[in-house]
This record gives structure tokens, C-alpha cells and sequence, in this order.
């Protein structure tokens, strides 16, 4: 938020992804000053027991430490009343919202209302879904099945719907960079695969595996390495040259600017990725999803197909992805921006802004 909004703010980095999290943060040009990690990490987590050693060290982190930490860093400590801006459906989702009905926050929730039909899938993000929506009291559903979740839970509060996800306004961002080494001119496939669900199945693995493969005898396809995924492909040595041999080139892990580069360039993109879903809706770049499900509605049957690991589904996308090419989504009143304006109004309502 810029001096126009009548808004300060700070950023309160939980720790979870700590080398990434950083890289995108200059990536962006953002002021060091405005951001200060308040658990103590070094590496990013590839294991779910690594996740849960860094999530419980974080959560009984006490109130003191947090503010005198944030005195360290920006002067000034979390007030009562505050607004704690939490976005989507990671532990640190979670741990946020913690943190602030611990100090007295009032919680918003940027991108809330997704729902599965299932508890336990996908495994932690819908248990995160579920008890954030009981703790926030401002929500920013991005789609109208997310708005009626919402309202059939009878969450407490505001729901403002943003009719899209703020992650639109990053791209718009993006939209004239040039930046980085310049990207081949032949065609390739970008692939981003991290899901705990797909990684952990032997069934699931080997489809993605195979598809990975067959889109590979038509062009080069890059597959950008989360640390799950590397950790994954360390331990399977068949599968890394299975794909090595087929021509899937792995990458190290790219900022978000350089991924929408390859995105924009690219043919077509296979994913696991929510977000990826929705980058490639709003570029109208055609992708492969491979999950059983979505619970975003961004793209779908549109420029983006939901395989559900069906194999006639997939050759069907892989014979002829140029035919899901959209054009660009363009928004009147962008997602942020109505984020903003709820912030504002919620300020307004007790006496601060």
C-alpha cells in the first residue's frame, strides 16, 4: 500500500520458507525495513516433520518476544486493534491468525472461503482453511462458491468479496518486465509439481511421471524444483533420470517474476499449483492440472483443464493445448484494490483512519 491509502504497514515473516521468502522480497523492490522474521530459520522446509517441528516452535512464541522484536526492528509494537492481513491457506495461514488473537488483532483473510469436500485433502491446507475462517473476522472470498462457503458457515464479520485473486494485480506488475537471461525462442513447457498428495502416492507420482514424459517428445519441458520436489527426486534417482532421459529439465527455484517470464513464454504450463491455476486464467495461457480436484474456480474448462488424472483427459490436452488459449482478463476495479478498500473502511469503523 502506498502514502494514498492513509494505511502503515509492516510485515511479521513467519519463518516458513525463509531463503525463498527473502529472494521474492527484493525480487519485488521491497524495503528490508518494512519486514522482520520473528522465528529464528535457515532453510526452507522439504519434509512434513520439518513443517511441524517449525510450526510448533513458532506458535508458542509469546507476545512479548513478538513485540519487543517488533520494537527491535520498526520502533513501534503491535497495538490492540491492529489489523493482521493473512493470505490463503499455508501453516503460516494459520500461525498468523494465532498470532494475532494472541495481541489483540483484528484477523482479515485475503483469499478465504476455498473449500474441498474433504477434511483431510488437501492435507494441512483445508484444516488451515477451516480454522481461519473461525478466527478472522474480515473475509476476502475471490469467486461467489467461495463467498456462499463462507456464508453457510456463518463466519462472524464482513465478507467482501474481491471477484478475483489479488495475485492479478502482481501480474499486472509483471506485465512489461524484462528481466533475467533471455528465454529460448523454440517452444518449451513449464511444469510445477509440489503437492504433498502427489508426491506421497505411487500412483499419482507415476502419472505425473509419464505425462511429464510424453509432453517432453514434443518439446523441452522445465520443471521448476520446489523443495519437495528436489527432496522427492533425490530419493526416487529412477524418476530423476526416467525424466532426465525423456528431456525434462530441471531448474532450481526461480523468483516469481522470472516464473511468470517462463510462464508468458512458454506453450503451456502443467501444474499441481492453485496459484499456478490462476496465473495461467488470467494470462489465458493454456494448463494442465494435475489434480483430482480444484477448489478454484479461475480458468477452469476455460484455459486451464482439470485432469483428475484421467489419461484420456490428458492426451486430450496434450494433443492440441493451443486450442485452450484465452485472452487476458482484465479487471475494472482490480482485487487489491477493493482488499484496500475494505482495510480502509474497516479502520474507519473504529475511529483510526
Amino acid at each position: 500500500m502506498d502514502q494514498s491509502t492513509h494505511l502503515t504497514w509492516r510485515f511479521l515473516f513467519t519463518g516458513q520458507s525463509p531463503v525463498n521468502f527473502w529472494r521474492q522480497w527484493q525480487d519485488f523492490d521491497l524495503d528490508n525495513n518494512l519486514a522482520v522474521s520473528l522465528q529464528a530459520t535457515t532453510r526452507d522446509l522439504q519434509t512434513a516433520s520439518q513443517a511441524l517441528a517449525w510450526f510448533f516452535r513458532a506458535v508458542v512464541t509469546a507476545p512479548s518476544t513478538m513485540r519487543k522484536q517488533c520494537i527491535n526492528a520498526f520502533g513501534v509494537s503491535p497495538q490492540a486493534g491492529d489489523i493482521w492481513i493473512v493470505h490463503g491457506d499455508t501453516l503460516s495461514t494459520l500461525l498468523g491468525s494465532i498470532w494475532a488473537k494472541r495481541n489483540g488483532g483484528i484477523i482479515a483473510h485475503i483469499e478465504a472461503g476455498l473449500r474441498s469436500k474433504y477434511i483431510f485433502r488437501p492435507f494441512p491446507e483445508e484444516i488451515n482453511r477451516r480454522l481461519v475462517s473461525r478466527l478472522a473476522s474480515l473475509h476476502f472470498p475471490q469467486d461467489e462458491v467461495a463467498r456462499l462457503n463462507l456464508v453457510s458457515q456463518s463466519v462472524k464479520g464482513d465478507v467482501i468479496p474481491t471477484h478475483g485473486n489479488t495475485l492479478y494485480d502482481a501480474l499486472e506488475v509483471l506485465r512489461d518486465s524484462n528481466w533475467g537471461e533471455p528465454l529460448p525462442d523454440s517452444p518449451f513447457v513449464v511444469a510445477n509439481i509440489h503437492r504433498n498428495e502427489n508426491l506421497s502416492s505411487t500412483d499419482r507420482w507415476e502419472c505425473i511421471l509419464e505425462t511429464l514424459c510424453l509432453a517432453a517428445q514434443e518439446q523441452p519441458v522445465y520443471l521448476v524444483m520446489h523443495p519437495p520436489t528436489e527432496l522427492k527426486l533425490k530419493m526416487d534417482s529412477a524418476a530423476h533420470q526416467r525424466l532426465a532421459k525423456a528431456g525434462v529439465i530441471t531448474l532450481p527455484r526461480v523468483t516469481f517474476r522470472r516464473f511468470i517470464q517462463l510462464i508468458n513464454k512458454s506453450r503451456y504450463v502443467i501444474s499441481d499449483g492453485g496459484s499456478n491455476q490462476e496465473e495461467c486464467a488470467y494470462l489465458g495461457k493454456p494448463c494442465l492440472i494435475l489434480r483430482e480436484e480444484s477448489e478454484r474456480v479461475e480458468g477452469l474448462n476455460e484455459s486451464c483443464l482439470l485432469s483428475k488424472f484421467i489419461p484420456e483427459k490428458i492426451h486430450q490436452f496434450l494433443a492440441s493445448p493451443e486450442s485452450y488459449a484465452r485472452s487476458k482478463t482484465i479487471f475494472s476495479k482490480t482485487p487489491s484494490s477493493i482488499v484496500v478498500g475494505g482495510l480502509q473502511d474497516a479502520y474507519a469503523k473504529r475511529g483510526t483512519a
